[in-house]
């Protein structure tokens, strides 16, 4: 279960804010998100073969990884509004 604690450093991580009121019920739509999961992990999987799943996709896993250049440097830098140095520059995602 997730207690009140746990929801603080979730929000925290996640940058957001939940308001007293909708608190209760954030909470309740998570643990039973986690209850769920939980469920599914209780599932025995033990007898299913997943090496068929392999042959399936033998093309997807037997394709040659090449490098390509789609663009040049100034098509692609077009579809950016901020760049610095020629590169792209993105928000800060990690304190």
């Amino acid at each position: 279960m997730i207690g009140d604690k746990d929801l603080d450093k979730v929000c925290k991580l996640a940058k957001i804010e939940i308001s007293d009121d909708n608190r209760d019920e954030f909470l309740n739509k998570l643990n039973s998100i986690f209850d769920w999961i939980n469920q599914l992990r209780e599932i025995d999987v033990s007898s299913i073969d997943d090496s068929g799943l392999l042959a399936e996709n033998s093309d997807f896993l037997e394709r040659s990884d090449d490098r390509s250049l789609t663009g040049s440097r100034e098509t692609l830098m077009k579809n950016t509004k901020f760049q610095k140095f020629g590169m792209f520059c993105v928000p800060k995602v990690v304190d």
